[in-house]
């Protein structure tokens, strides 16, 4: 499993970094965002377990605008085809 942050070696995005509406911590803030990510690193695995299959799965989590990740992740790759479920 790979944790892509997007746009390059740019791992610090500014909307991870600011507080809610201003009322959580930054260490609020950075507490909340590392169980989200445990989280959906486990609801990824389960997912990739669930597909039983023989086929290869390569599972991505990245952080930013949903629709410009999935353009710049197909671009990265060279992908043809991308299989997304419907719902998240």
């Amino acid at each position: 499993m790979r944790h892509d942050r997007g746009r390059g070696a740019n791992t610090d995005h500014e909307f991870l970094r600011r507080p809610v509406h201003g009322h959580l911590a930054q260490e609020q803030w950075d507490e909340m965002t590392a169980a989200l990510t445990q989280m959906a690193e486990q609801a990824l695995r389960r997912t990739k377990e669930e597909l039983n299959t023989t086929l290869p799965v390569d599972t991505l989590m990245r952080h930013g605008s949903p629709a410009e990740e999935i353009v710049r992740c197909a671009e990265e790759r060279g992908v043809a085809l991308l299989v997304m479920e419907s719902r998240g």
